[in-house]
């Protein structure tokens, strides 16, 4: 999650505690991570995009 532009320690945090862990994050759909607080749409698909490389 580092690697990922924009996406700060407060959104690293709150995106950990929503969904357990990296596992349940990467099964997430582009709409339900942009429905988020502060996780724009550009965000979402960075997120998705660096999740499913590794």
């Amino acid at each position: 999650l580092d690697s990922i532009p924009g996406l700060g320690p407060k959104k690293k945090k709150m995106l950990l505690t929503q969904y357990k862990g990296i596992g349940n994050m990467e099964k997430a759909s582009l709409e339900e991570l942009s429905a988020l607080p502060g996780i724009t749409g550009k965000l979402a698909k960075n997120l998705l995009k660096e999740l499913n490389a590794r």
